[in-house]
């Protein structure tokens, strides 16, 4: 096969990129709002910096889920909107509504009986008093961000990923705002220190559905959905079909968010400087991986929309084909400035040290992980969800956390072995699901 024949027409890295770049730039926007977080409560000092990273990262990991369980709403719009059946999607819509509302107070009021047990979880005392008004406030906020996540994966399944965009980092500049407000006591309000920063979240995301919901009954093309709800459209076998791929996706993204939990651990086990070390490459990665997410969500919209086995192994290649390239500038910026890179985050020199060797593990597999998000992406734009799950048990459990520990303490390689595990089990990932992608075009067939 020539390299001419490796590549699609340009029309198909044109759609991919006109409908990621919005879904980048709202993932940047949060992104950035997390930074200005911290930086501000950081100014406050250092234990109510650690008494909102205790709680965030608690209410982070459940909401990983709800945000999995949200997911299955696009494949089904999108796939009703490419028929043209708005009807249908209007159907879809009301019900992932319903159901995420549900989700959404299901989480935060589960979290919020929760917080007795945050003095039970090994941390300072002090840390944990000052984490627990933070902590019910960010787990309130879960609430209208399930709403809100209804809003936009309906609006990214129809093709639109501009609005969505547009309402993200309009509230998120809202949530930089108050943060000024509340956390330093501005403009005549409290002084709430780093409470501020967490009722700043709660109010702006309560914010994010309503801006959804004014901008859709106020456009002509939008508004037709909501004439078309009815009380006789809540059912329990929508529901059970929103259900059905948004829970494959869900455990799948826990069990992802496990795994970089387990490695987090086993470097805290080698000792402090270790640990401080992944998560200035946690960081890093995550900021990057934000591009190859974005063509990732693309690819599931398109391939959605897709009515011909051809037409989604293009849409496929493309943003692999994209997710690889921009990868690949990722490792050469790891290889040969990942100790620069550090020093921005410390300046302790065995951290920077450690964080170098990592950035080289970590470039072995930014490819592999390119190219296996993009190709679960276009699964899921199928709906094909449960055989990605069992593929990412296997992979995380079975692969990745095992043969990190084998080969970061047994074989005595340290972070770099536990690294390794990651190389693995990406690797394996991309493999997988690109043959699981291909036996489904191959097929044309239902998902198994």
């Amino acid at each position: 096969m020539t390299f001419k024949q490796l590549l699609v027409d340009k029309s198909f890295y044109k759609e991919n990129i006109v409908l990621a770049t919005p879904i980048v730039l709202a993932n940047a926007g949060q992104s950035l709002v997390s930074v200005v977080d911290n930086a501000m409560v950081g100014r406050l000092g250092a234990e109510p910096l650690a008494a909102a990273a205790f709680a965030g990262v608690l209410v982070m990991n459940v909401l990983v889920f709800g945000l999995g369980m949200s997911y299955g709403l696009t494949p089904l719009v999108g796939k009703a909107h490419s028929t043209g059946d708005h009807r249908r999607a209007a159907f879809l819509f009301q019900n992932s509504l319903s159901l995420n509302t549900i989700i959404g107070l299901a989480l935060s009021l589960g979290l919020i009986a929760a917080t007795p047990l945050l003095g039970h979880m090994g941390q300072n005392a002090a840390v944990v008093e000052a984490a627990k008004p933070f902590y019910i406030l960010i787990a309130a906020s879960i609430f209208p961000y399930m709403i809100f996540l209804s809003f936009k994966q309906f609006m990214e399944g129809i093709g639109n990923t501009t609005v969505p965009m547009a309402i993200t980092v309009g509230c998120n500049i809202l949530n930089i705002f108050l943060n000024w407000v509340l956390i330093f006591g501005k403009l005549g309000a409290p002084q709430m220190g780093a409470n501020g920063a967490a009722l700043s979240t709660l109010l702006s995301r309560a914010v994010m559905p309503v801006a959804f919901y004014i901008y859709l009954a106020g456009h002509r093309s939008y508004r037709r959905y909501f004439l078309l709800f009815g009380t006789r459209n809540f059912t329990r076998r929508c529901h059970g079909q929103l259900l059905a791929i948004g829970t494959p996706i869900s455990l799948q993204m826990v069990i992802e968010m496990f795994a970089l939990s387990v490695t987090a651990v086993m470097m805290g086990w080698i000792g402090p400087e270790a640990l401080a070390a992944n998560q200035i490459v946690l960081t890093v990665m995550s900021f990057m991986f934000m591009v190859t997410s974005g063509i990732s969500g693309a690819v599931t919209v398109l391939v959605s929309h897709s009515s011909s086995p051809r037409q989604i192994m293009n849409y496929a290649k493309a943003g692999m084909q994209m997710s690889a390239l921009y990868m690949f500038a990722a490792s050469i910026l790891y290889i040969f400035a990942g100790g620069p890179i550090a020093t921005l985050f410390n300046n302790d020199p065995q951290v920077i040290a450690i964080s170098a060797r990592v950035f080289i593990i970590a470039a072995l597999f930014e490819i592999s992980d390119g190219i296996q998000v993009t190709a679960l992406g276009a699964l899921r734009g199928m709906a094909d969800v449960t055989k990605p799950m069992i593929y990412a048990i296997i992979i995380y459990l079975f692969l990745n956390i095992p043969i990190g520990y084998l080969l970061g303490f047994t074989a005595g390689l340290g972070e770099e072995g536990i690294w390794l595990g990651f190389f693995v089990g990406v690797t394996a990932a991309a493999v997988l699901f690109n043959v699981r992608l291909k036996q489904r075009v191959k097929r044309r067939m239902p998902m198994a």
